[in-house]
């Protein structure tokens, strides 16, 4: 659906986020059922410091009094709207953020009474178009806040931008171009994003903006343009947004050139599927092709050096140098032909000096094991691993029991009661593509291991944020759109 925000979206933005549907209502209970006892905790143990008639300690009751009362409806009964829709922009580099109110009369009427109550009564505002007005000096720049009938209005700039723009700001004023719903539908179908919220960064122009704030040469500001139009845009956005799971990410969009070696680092790890099978407490995944990666590298020093060199940026010269040096080096031979690995924690406990006990199994894959098993023992006298596939006990200075085993193309280590079998089996399988890197937390398991020993307000808290959370699931990845990070996480 249209977002009416939008109308006020000036197409050359160089940023831009909004909303197209409300956030679910069940969902924005249960986030408020969630942090009341974090926030009672909390403000409870500043308002028994603070001063007698501070007003830190006013503040303090009244948000306490507000957490108690805190619900959907009362949230309507203040002006507010639970079905709210916001656009978030930039006016040239400078921020505005819009939001439906229900009742701009009544969120006027609270900020006075709860400035009145705390002895910091509210400045008169002015007055314009059916909106009250503000505009706050602070050192360089203005805060401007409007309330109107039905929207809340938040900008930040310098005092003349505010002056130049405020008839844009305050909604007299439209710009001669504007962002479309059609233009945030075609980013959401191509990125895999929902109406609960996407926007863009558009990367061109926020290099020009910079480059001209900076007072950079036209030389300088050429070269930053050209470095950005390799990357020119990243989107951000949603997918699902309910009360039991939230998942978002970002989209890195690359010129065909640059996305056409990024796509040369993925790889393929043997085994990956045990990560998630066994819902463990915590996992993670490493993958991708070394030497296209070294390559890729060495021609982003490069670019990054002729930058420095046409902004007469010697310290940019300098570490991009260092970085092409680095990318041209060869790897030591332990580390040639590395594939990538995984790790998994099972099983942990903590006692009151660390890790008393670990169980888990990972792996690193490569062409030839070999040179990496003969690096790795070269370190512990008297440990040797063959590579016949079965299970050899790890050496004693390895404070927690476990097993290692090899064959030509992997390492497979495992810790705990299970180990010689974890170690074995982490040999098997066959390769399939993966994400760069993959990374899965089960947080009200982890929380329960890594608090069982710990007491007071901080463990309570953290306490509560891990039993409303389950397993977060994180990846990065190169696919045909760009450079690709992803976020899932369950909500109990």
């Amino acid at each position: 659906p249209d977002n009416p925000l939008l109308a006020f979206v000036p197409a050359d933005t160089p940023y831009a986020f909004a909303s197209f549907k409300p956030a679910p209502t069940d969902l924005m209970r249960k986030m408020f059922a969630m942090a009341r006892p974090m926030w009672r905790r909390a403000l409870t143990a500043y308002t028994a410091v603070a001063p007698g008639d501070s007003l830190e300690r006013r503040v303090a009751q009244d948000v306490l009094d507000a957490i108690d009362k805190l619900d959907v409806k009362t949230f309507e009964d203040h002006g507010f709207s639970a079905r709210a829709r916001f656009a978030s922009y930039g006016i040239g580099a400078y921020p505005v953020f819009r939001i439906e109110l229900s009742n701009g009369d009544r969120v006027f009427d609270l900020i006075r009474r709860t400035a009145e109550r705390w002895n910091q009564p509210l400045p008169a505002p002015s007055e314009r178009s059916g909106r009250r007005y503000w505009i706050v000096d602070a050192s360089t720049w203005g805060l401007f806040v409007a309330i109107g009938p039905k929207e809340l209005v938040v900008a930040g700039a310098p005092r003349d931008v505010i002056d130049a723009n405020l008839a844009q700001l305050l909604g007299e004023q439209r710009p001669a171009s504007s962002m479309t719903t059609a233009q945030f539908r075609a980013l959401a179908e191509r990125d895999g994003f929902t109406g609960q919220g996407l926007g863009f960064v558009d990367l061109t122009r926020v290099a020009a903006l910079i480059t001209r704030a900076a007072g950079a040469s036209p030389d300088c500001a050429a070269a930053a343009e050209a470095i950005a139009k390799r990357a020119p845009r990243l989107a951000v956005g949603y997918d699902d947004f309910t009360l039991h799971r939230m998942s978002f990410g970002m989209v890195l969009e690359l010129a065909p050139d640059v996305l056409a070696s990024a796509r040369g680092l993925s790889g393929a790890l043997a085994g990956v599927d045990r990560l998630l099978a066994q819902k463990p407490a915590m996992a993670m995944a490493v993958a991708g092709n070394l030497e296209n990666g070294r390559a890729l590298l060495g021609r982003v020093a490069g670019a990054l050096r002729e930058l420095g060199q046409r902004c007469q940026r010697s310290d940019l010269v300098d570490g991009a140098t260092e970085v092409a040096a680095a990318a041209g080096r060869p790897l030591p031979p332990f580390l040639a032909g590395v594939h990538g690995g995984y790790m998994v924690l099972q099983n942990l406990k903590i006692g009151s000096h660390g890790p008393e006990a670990i169980e888990g199994f990972g792996t690193v894959q490569l062409d030839h094991a070999g040179e990496l098993v003969k690096f790795a023992t070269s370190q512990m006298p008297n440990f040797e691993v063959p590579l016949d596939g079965k299970a050899h006990a790890l050496p004693q200075e390895i404070p927690f029991p476990g097993h290692v085993a090899a064959n030509q193309g992997t390492i497979g280590v495992g810790l705990g009661p299970s180990s010689a079998t974890t170690a074995v089996r982490a040999l098997e399988g066959k390769p399939v593509p993966v994400p760069l890197a993959l990374f899965a937390f089960d947080y009200s398991r982890l929380g329960e291991l890594i608090l069982a020993s710990e007491h007071g307000p901080d463990a309570d808290n953290l306490r509560d944020i891990f039993k409303a959370f389950g397993i977060l699931t994180m990846q990065l990845l190169v696919d045909t759109r760009g450079a690709v990070a992803w976020m899932s996480v369950e909500m109990r």
